[in-house]
This record gives structure tokens, sequence and C-alpha cells, in this order.
């Protein structure tokens, strides 16, 4: 794993360093952040898709990381 990888959510979860339930944390997180470059999508590790999935129904967020964990 990448360390821009393992520096997302997704990556974190791979990592298990962090669950589903850390999700606000990370977004907390973000919007802190005064040096964050990156869009939220990218910082959490979403694809667009993904991301736009994820805001209309949150509930599709296990299944992200399902998919993410193959």
């Amino acid at each position: 794993m990448s360390k821009a990888q393992s520096e997302t959510f997704l990556g974190a979860v791979a990592a298990k360093n962090a669950e589903a339930c850390d999700i606000n944390e990370w977004i907390e997180k973000w919007h802190s952040d005064q040096v964050e470059l990156r869009g939220l999508p990218e910082f959490l590790g979403f694809t667009e898709i993904e991301y736009e999935t994820w805001l209309t129904n949150p509930n599709a967020l296990k299944e992200i990381l399902k998919n993410h964990s193959k």
C-alpha cells in the first residue's frame, strides 16, 4: 500500500487503523486541516462515483468498503 493510499480513510480501514464508524472523524479532520489540498473524496480515498453514491446513500459505505477489501 502506498503512503498516499494509507493516508486515506479507505487506506486506514484496509490497514485496520480505522473502521466504518470513524468516517465522521475523518471528515472533521479534513474540515479542520488548513493545509490539506485534496478534495474530500480523494482524502477519503473514494472515487467520484463512490463519493456520490455514499452522499445519496450513507448505507452504501459498507459495500464500498467491501469492494476495496478485495
